[in-house]
């Protein structure tokens, strides 16, 4: 329902697609959307990345942050994912590593939103559809806390292969471009 939107995918790493205009915004070296790369305050930004550093956001966000968060708070998993079915299935017992997680999860959501001020923000991969609308409210309430923008956030309605999707869409919008944008008058 939105031409304009982010899309960010937390699992084992952390990412974003940017869409605007209905198109798939891919930056002008193809990195646009590497948000694990963000810098965020409290975590050691890597000087070379090229040495397959831990970026600085997904030391934050990603998978392996989400696991350390839920150990903090006595959760034990076997995934970042189970670790927040976890925290929502103990309802407000596992309110605090939800909440921690949407602060840790807004620094990056509201630092996108701010400078591209989408009016939908999408949580998606293992992590964001764990989460669900439980996840997707904390992150919209400290994204407005902390910007100017105000953003809906929602849990990502797809489960099937989302990238595999998104792929095809962005393979078949490439062709229609090439088959009939030449005709056009």
């Amino acid at each position: 329902e939105h031409s304009d939107f982010v899309l960010v995918w937390v699992g084992a790493g952390v990412g974003l697609a940017i869409m605007i205009g209905g198109r798939l915004h891919h930056g002008s070296s193809g990195a646009a959307g590497e948000i694990g790369y963000l810098p965020v305050p409290g975590v050691p930004i890597p000087r070379d990345v090229s040495r397959r550093a831990k970026p600085a956001f997904q030391q934050l966000a990603g998978a392996d942050a989400v696991l350390a968060v839920a150990r903090e708070h006595g959760l034990a998993a076997d995934s970042a994912a189970d670790a927040v079915r976890a925290a929502i299935a103990a309802g407000t017992t596992g309110g605090p590593l939800l909440d921690e997680l949407a602060r840790r999860l807004a620094l990056g959501v509201a630092s996108t939103c701010v400078v591209l001020d989408p009016p939908l923000v999408v949580l998606a991969g293992e992590v964001g559809q764990a989460g669900g609308a439980a996840l997707a409210e904390r992150v919209q309430h400290e994204v407005a806390a902390i910007t100017l923008v105000r953003p809906r956030v929602v849990p990502t309605g797809l489960t099937e292969e989302p990238i595999l999707r998104g792929a095809l869409r962005t393979a078949l919008d490439a062709v229609r471009d090439e088959v009939f944008g030449s005709t056009v008058g």
